[in-house]
């Protein structure tokens, strides 16, 4: 049964056994020999990467760490009485932290303009939820401040459910309505409809004051560039999306195309996936496609008939010569590609 060890237990230089000696050993110096500042150094970087690997958490978490541990550092003898157990730190994260930066957020809205930011999305857990953000300048600090406000889990996604989402929230914490300057919205019906939209509900039944910023400007780019792509009848999205679905299951044609893209000299990605509702989603998945197409056009000249092949070998003869100068070895390798 394999036993796990600390981090310090692991950095410990390993004991070497003395041989037995007649002569009476000396006496101890109580003076410590100074370690070089390098060295320590060393160690404490070497305690977190052994943290990091123990606990299998991301590597971007590293930078973070260490500004805690130089923060935790300057007060050492309260740092020295930390103790944080799994259920303590669950009650204080949720009714001490939580609580207390809700409150400073609230007084600070009821003190304050502000602007709110709201997003109906879904999360990992497929639940419909109310992301909302506000921002405020902070006079103490002489900065504007942008905060999570709350993610409020919604049973039913309307005009009227979300508009009474808010409405109940800001009664609960006594946030008043005339500090409310404006509100960042997506431009679908639901949230900036002119008749009914949660916007126009807010500026009819609170705010008549409410600025009319427009809608998120993402979105307006988005409905754009579906206006301007129309005439193109989705082929590059379909293109995408036939890769993708082509090596999604094919375990064995993804690794046939990792080999040519080795032949070719390429850089090796997975086909990614298209996804219709984020707009920048086919610009990415396009530089990803177009960075291995050569690799794509070699891979699927196997697919061509015998009649097909001579029409298509001038274009891979060009791959091979001009664009990546491939090598006779390389060509060699992928004579199965151009036979099968």
């Amino acid at each position: 049964m394999l036993q796990t060890q600390s981090v310090k237990t692991l950095l410990q230089p390993p004991l070497q056994e003395k041989p037995p000696s007649q002569e009476a050993e000396p006496v101890k110096s109580s003076v410590k020999l100074a370690v070089p500042i390098f060295n320590r150094k060393a160690n404490a970087e070497a305690m977190i990467l052994g943290v990091i690997t123990e606990h299998s958490l991301s590597l971007s978490v590293a930078p973070v760490i260490v500004d805690l541990a130089k923060a935790q550092a300057e007060d050492k003898a309260a740092l020295s009485q930390v103790q944080l157990t799994r259920t303590t730190a669950t009650y204080k994260l949720v009714l001490g932290v939580a609580h207390t930066l809700s409150q400073r957020i609230y007084n600070n809205m009821r003190n304050y303009p502000f602007s709110l930011n709201m997003d109906e999305s879904t999360s990992n857990s497929n639940k419909k939820v109310l992301a909302i953000l506000v921002s405020y300048l902070n006079l103490a600090t002489k900065k504007v401040d942008v905060e999570h406000l709350d993610s409020i889990e919604l049973k039913k996604v309307n005009s009227a459910s979300l508009y009474k989402v808010v409405a109940d929230f800001f009664t609960k914490n006594q946030i008043p309505w005339e500090n409310l300057v404006s509100s960042m919205m997506d431009s679908c019906n639901v949230m900036r409809g002119t008749k009914s939209g949660v916007e126009a509900r807010i500026r009819k039944e609170k705010n008549i004051n409410l600025l009319d910023v427009d809608g998120d400007s993402c979105h307006h780019i988005h409905n754009a560039a579906k206006v301007f792509a129309n005439p193109f009848q989705k082929w590059l999205e379909g293109l995408s999306t036939d890769l993708f679905e082509d090596h999604r299951w094919a375990r064995d044609q993804l690794m046939n195309l990792e080999e040519v893209c080795e032949f070719l000299g390429i850089p090796f990605t997975t086909p990614p996936r298209f996804v219709s509702h984020r707009w920048l989603s086919a610009y990415d998945v396009t530089v990803t496609t177009a960075r291995m197409m050569e690799a794509y056009t070699v891979l699927y000249f196997a697919f061509l008939s015998k009649g097909e092949k001579p029409v298509y070998k001038e274009v891979i003869e060009e791959i091979y010569k001009k664009l990546y100068q491939v090598s006779t070895k390389a060509q060699q390798g992928l004579q199965p590609y151009m036979q099968n």
